[in-house]
């Protein structure tokens, strides 16, 4: 799914931005305390807030395809434009709009690539998709390390619009999720695209499936009936099957999101500050993500193994917290760049894990909502992460304060990973609706069918 890993890749590039765009401002609006700098990255985490509320939603109604399309529309647009900001004022309002696509584009490309990989090795491929939101943080670091100095901020962030750019060339050539299409009961184009792809990949669907597959749809018009079907899926997050699946998860995000921010975006500036390392802050950042793909692979082996999801992510929060706390004693560049890479390697195996368990964990009715619900939480972190970070800065106090929380936040985080109630390790995604009989079917058969041939 060319659309789903270029819409990643985009994506990823975005919050490192910010680790180039916040000491530049410095330079060109001199005027701007640390408060204010960590306003403008607040800004884009609350349009990514909004946006992953709005389009997780919207993406349940009106479809994944149609919903990626718009989102990246948004996201292109206000890129371009906040390259042209006047004021830090005006880049705080279209860093807002940037996120608003930006948190609208994450659960719906993960959405409609989940739905469209078979039970084997599902995990595996969910999180190796992480590594395009990585490989995003490489090239965003390659390119400012190249680009910063002579063309400044405002050329950087034109350049990262590519990747979203090509997903609106890619979108016509890729099908609507046929999971969506069933849940709508459009039968007769949800077959005639699992058809085509089962032709495509010398796979035939078996012809006996048809029969099971609902053709005419059931949908009651009305406003009142759309309006209780648009908040459908928002209820169900909370119906006694994934409530505690919903609370739980909910708290992951925004515990390892808080972490993840301080980490890649205000710990290199803190350091810097303290006149530690020799090099730019583009070179510390970019050799410190050699850590990241590789984290990400390690990851997605192992919660295709016995260890399954949930273990896994409660090894990897706990390795992270260790990792994290080595940082504190940092007193070169070396040992900064070392120490962060080793923190980073298992830092993005969990979110990884997290990545691929979070829309594993909901059916297709309520699947795009619950990854843009918990995507919300990561917002929420992201707003209240940088002005917390900035002030600590300002402050100039002990590395041990923030590494303190960092180191808390990941411990939290592999607890509540142990407190899940649901392991996904191969289980259909609608197991656990009852409703979709005819999508748990299509998948079973699907894979049996696989193993035959």
């Amino acid at each position: 799914m060319l659309a789903c890993i270029m819409g990643w890749l985009g994506d990823g590039m975005k919050p490192l931005l910010l680790s180039f765009i916040l000491p530049s401002m410095a330079k060109d609006w001199p005027e701007t305390s640390s408060i204010e700098r960590g306003l403008v990255a607040s800004s884009l985490f609350l349009g990514m807030l909004i946006g992953s509320f709005i389009f997780g939603t919207v993406a349940d109604k009106i479809g994944r395809k149609s919903t990626l399309a718009i989102t990246s529309i948004f996201a292109i647009g206000f890129t371009v434009a906040a390259s042209f900001s006047p004021t830090p004022w005006v880049l705080m309002l279209f860093e807002m709009g940037l996120g608003f696509g930006v948190g609208g584009n994450l659960p719906v490309c993960y959405t409609l690539f989940v739905e469209f990989i078979p039970q084997k090795r599902r995990g595996f491929y969910l999180a190796l998709l992480a590594t395009a939101w990585s490989a995003g943080e490489v090239i965003a670091a390659a390119i400012a390390w190249g680009v910063m100095a002579e063309h400044g901020w405002r050329r950087l962030l034109q350049i990262s619009t590519i990747p979203t750019g090509a997903i609106l060339f890619v979108l016509p050539f890729i099908p609507e999720s046929p999971r969506f299409l069933l849940m709508r009961m459009k039968g007769r184009r949800a077959f005639s695209i699992l058809q085509k792809i089962g032709n495509r990949n010398r796979r035939p669907i078996p012809s006996h499936i048809e029969g099971l597959i609902p053709y005419h749809s059931t949908t009651s018009s009305g406003v009142s009936s759309r309006k209780r079907e648009l908040l459908a899926p928002l209820k169900r997050l909370f119906n006694k099957q994934n409530r505690k699946q919903t609370v739980i998860l909910w708290l992951m995000w925004l515990c390892a999101s808080c972490g993840l921010l301080g980490v890649i975006i205000f710990l290199p500036d803190y350091f810097h500050a303290k006149g530690i390392g020799n090099m730019s802050i583009y070179e510390d950042i970019f050799l410190s993500t050699t850590g990241n793909v590789p984290g990400i692979i390690v990851a997605a082996f192992l919660i295709e193994t016995r260890l399954g999801r949930k273990k896994t992510m409660a090894i990897l929060s706990f390795l992270c917290a260790a990792f994290i706390f080595v940082l504190g004693p940092v007193s070169s560049a070396t040992y900064l760049i070392v120490a962060s890479a080793i923190s980073k390697f298992f830092l993005y195996g969990l979110w990884a894990a997290i990545d691929a368990y979070t829309p594993e964990s909901y059916s297709t009715q309520e699947r795009s909502t619950g990854s843009a619900a918990a995507n919300c939480w990561a917002r929420i972190a992201g707003l209240a992460s940088p002005p917390i970070f900035s002030a600590l800065l300002e402050a100039q106090m002990s590395i041990w304060v923030p590494i303190g929380i960092w180191v808390a936040l990941f411990i939290a985080t592999g607890v509540l990973a142990l407190l899940l109630p649901r392991e996904t390790m191969g289980r259909d995604i609608d197991e656990v609706d009852e409703d979709n009989v005819a999508l748990g079917s299509i998948e079973m058969m699907g894979d049996e069918e696989m193993d035959r041939q």
